[in-house]
């Protein structure tokens, strides 16, 4: 799937022969970035830009409904293990939103101390008690508790840290 930057679309094409398999409009927008439900069938695109929206999308039938929250340039997003909240980072700020999937009007601003840390990603520990924050502005990765988000620990990172990934074979 391709989520396309200041464009209206979300495109899905087969990985067998790299046919187009149809698209869903879900208005202009600065599309960046987006995070599957883990059997596929789910999709959560985020608008980065100042209209703060979110595109929940039916990646089967090629379907959206896109929300409007009025967040700020959100970013990074990611889904707890039970996949019943969206975590979506604001990047300009010390905040994060918890969005639950079937209640997304219902969700929550948690604020973080420690800086100005203007979050670009969020990241899910694979046992999924714990999520990583990258905070661009204070050059750290933040690691919070899921159960209470509370912070573990402040890792001093290189500047101006973005984008997270896991090994599942090495200790990274």
């Amino acid at each position: 799937c391709v989520a396309f930057y200041a464009s209206n679309y979300f495109s899905k094409y087969s990985v067998e022969d790299n046919c187009f398999l149809g698209s869903v409009d879900i208005g202009f927008g600065a599309w960046n970035t987006f995070v599957f439900t883990s059997d596929s069938k789910k999709a959560y695109a985020v608008d980065w830009s100042g209209s703060g929206r979110i595109a929940f999308i039916d990646v089967e039938n090629m379907t959206a409904v896109v929300y409007t929250f009025g967040f700020t340039y959100p970013h990074g997003s990611a889904l707890n293990a039970t996949e019943d909240t969206l975590y979506v980072t604001g990047s300009i700020g010390n905040y994060i939103y918890k969005i639950p999937v079937n209640d997304p009007f219902n969700y929550q601003q948690v604020n973080f101390t420690g800086g100005q840390h203007n979050f670009h990603d969020v990241l899910f520990s694979p046992d999924g008690s714990k999520y990583f924050l990258t905070g661009q502005n204070t050059n750290v990765v933040l690691v919070v508790n899921t159960a209470d988000d509370s912070i573990i620990a402040t890792v001093p990172v290189g500047y101006y840290p973005q984008e997270l990934a896991l090994s599942l074979d090495r200790p990274y």
